[in-house]
């Protein structure tokens, strides 16, 4: 039996309310690497005032101490059933931590898997 998600697929339409920028509420870029990810956001109001004052996170964790950088590892832990565990410093350390107690079994660690989505289909 075929499945109907590619038929899903191309039968949604998106829809599109707002188109002028000037009605943003918020601007967001990711950058989603290869073997580091990071974002940024500026929303109205902040660049009415400033264009230049733009928000990126600063502070990520590694190994439960803050550490500065605007980037961390494209790094993504799930339990075995597929659910979200953390992502990037954190989904690292969660990992090695519960390795190191015998208990990661139900753990899976994703690195740097950025092109192993190229050209896959979702569904």
């Amino acid at each position: 039996m075929a499945s109907n998600s590619q038929e899903s697929i191309d039968t949604e339409k998106e829809t599109v309310t707002d188109t002028n920028p000037e009605n943003y509420v918020f601007v967001v870029a990711l950058d989603f690497g290869t073997t580091y990810s990071g974002y940024a956001f500026n929303s109205r109001t902040d660049f009415n005032e400033n264009p230049l004052k733009i928000q990126i996170n600063q502070e990520w964790k590694a190994g439960g101490v803050p550490m500065l950088s605007w980037k961390t590892p494209t790094s993504i832990l799930l339990k075995n059933d597929g659910s979200f565990v953390a992502f990037g410093y954190e989904a690292e350390d969660k990992f090695y931590l519960e390795m190191g107690k015998g208990e990661h079994e139900n753990l899976m660690l994703f690195r740097r898997f950025k092109m192993k989505l190229h050209n896959k289909m979702v569904g």
